[in-house]
């Protein structure tokens, strides 16, 4: 593992002093000898998700050698991961660290610097927690339960918990939580008291689209009634909701990743194509499914 490790530090070293050509493509080494270059879409814990010119393959990770991004912040993300893998603590650290000097705008290494905290906590206190799931509903208020390739909130005994019965839990702070089995997602939730713990969860919502006055339209302010929408780096972003007094608005929060549209994945759904099937819905509701960054104080 450390060989790999030192030949793609080589590697990105080489890129970012410009001892080797560009790269236009995420590259995808595999043991096989064989090599894909594309798009690396999803990646979860036994496998990733690849989008080439022939469509999206899904790789398993015992089949990869190794994983070379088109961003130098990206590989340097990826190289921490790996020295964490291995509880190489300090190594960690600093390549988040560089990954962030590049890309201070980058989300992923700022949450993987809070799981790495948390990791460390842990490791320092031979933290096992006991009872594992009562811990989970004295500290977070919750209970879950494996369906489908995720675990889902079952029960919430905290009033006006930021969680919602039936919500999926799809990463913990960083890490996908996809295909991950229960034993596992509860060992990541629980921990020290009064540390955070940040989670993204998946739900329903809909949005109805309200009639726009006709003096509205005439003052321009018609933007009032609809969803505000972003095509951002994570996908598909919901903007400012204080700024609307659109139909169902209480369902929403500034920052929502809206990843379906009556059930049509948005991955590679033109902005103006959401809008349309969102804000100028001429019946009923649309249906959304999205992505929400929720952090909990574990009591």
């Amino acid at each position: 593992m450390k060989m790999k490790l030192l030949l793609n530090l080589f590697i990105v070293s080489a890129v970012s002093i410009g001892l080797v050509g560009i790269i236009f493509a995420d590259t995808i080494y595999l043991n096989n000898g064989n090599i894909i270059k594309g798009l690396v879409v999803e990646e979860h814990k036994d496998r990733v998700v690849f989008s080439t010119r022939e469509g999206e393959k899904i790789i398993l990770n015992k089949d990869i050698d190794e994983i070379f991004f088109d961003d130098l912040e990206q590989n340097y993300y990826y190289i921490a991961n790996r020295f964490l893998e291995e509880k190489d603590f300090e190594r960690a650290e600093r390549f988040y660290k560089k990954s962030l000097e590049l890309n201070p705008g980058y989300k992923r290494p700022k949450d993987a610097m809070l799981y790495l905290n948390d990791v460390r906590i842990k490791n320092a206190k031979k933290w096992d927690g006991k009872e594992p799931l009562l811990t989970l509903k004295k500290e977070l208020g919750i209970s879950i339960a494996r369906s489908g390739d995720f675990c889902v909130v079952k029960e919430t005994v905290i009033k006006n918990s930021k969680l919602k019965e039936g919500d999926s839990i799809i990463s913990f702070w960083d890490r996908s939580a996809k295909f991950i089995d229960e034993k596992e997602a509860v060992d990541k939730l629980i921990g020290e008291p009064n540390t955070p713990v940040r989670l993204t969860v998946e739900r329903k919502a809909t949005f109805k689209p309200l009639r726009v006055p006709w003096y509205f339209k005439l003052l321009n302010l018609k933007k009032l009634y609809t969803l505000p929408l972003a095509m951002e780096y994570d996908g598909l972003t919901i903007g400012t909701i204080s700024n609307i007094i659109a139909g169902s608005k209480s369902q929403f929060e500034t920052g929502d990743r809206i990843i379906a549209i009556d059930g049509k994945p948005t991955r590679y759904m033109p902005l103006s194509e959401a809008n349309t099937l969102i804000n100028k819905k001429k019946r009923g509701e649309a249906e959304l499914t999205i992505d929400r960054d929720i952090e909990l104080i574990r009591y």
